[in-house]
């Protein structure tokens, strides 16, 4: 019979804490994807949106769409992400 060889010891600890608030922080994301609507609606905190044809209103933030841009601003009408749809269809 041939002898195992011992396995090395893992030195590096930082690799086990890196490991463990990863898997964490995953686990947290999925969970909140999968539960955040029904823990926001236990907490009374339902989203509000009005969607006025073009002009759709989700929370505190407004989405503008017209024929050639998508424009989100928020509350105070300042804009802060502009999608320019012609760059789409080059």
């Amino acid at each position: 019979m041939q002898a195992s060889t011992p396995q090395p010891e893992v030195k590096n600890t930082n690799r086990r804490t890196f490991l463990t608030v990863g898997l964490t922080g995953a686990g947290a994301f999925i969970l909140g994807k999968l539960f955040g609507n029904d823990v926001a609606r236990l907490l009374g905190r339902e989203e509000v949106v009005t969607d006025l044809g073009d002009i759709k209103q989700i929370g505190d933030f407004t989405i503008k769409q017209s024929k050639d841009e998508m424009v989100f601003s928020d509350r105070s009408g300042e804009e802060i992400f502009i999608i320019d749809k012609k760059s789409f269809q080059e």
